[in-house]
């Protein structure tokens, strides 16, 4: 989180699975869900008018971004 940050990666596949949990004892005891769409959509509406997070987007800027590829790239070959 944060300036510069980026979502996690993991490679595959000693990370398969990482993520996948059995959820049925919490839907059994009343845990509900709702589309991801539904979840994209408040999501958005909620940053577009929360003034808290009134400052640059987190993440890479178009620069570092292209750098970081070319270096990827590079190393790739």
């Amino acid at each position: 989180m944060g300036d510069r940050s980026l979502p996690m990666w993991l490679p595959l596949p000693q990370y398969a699975g990482f993520l996948s949990r059995d959820v049925s004892a919490a839907l059994a005891a009343g845990l509900h869900t709702r589309d991801v769409a539904h979840t994209a959509r408040d999501t958005l509406g909620w940053l577009d008018t929360s003034p808290a997070l009134d400052r640059p987007a987190p993440g890479l800027s178009l620069e570092d971004e292209a750098a970081l590829l070319r270096a990827w790239r590079a190393e790739s070959a």
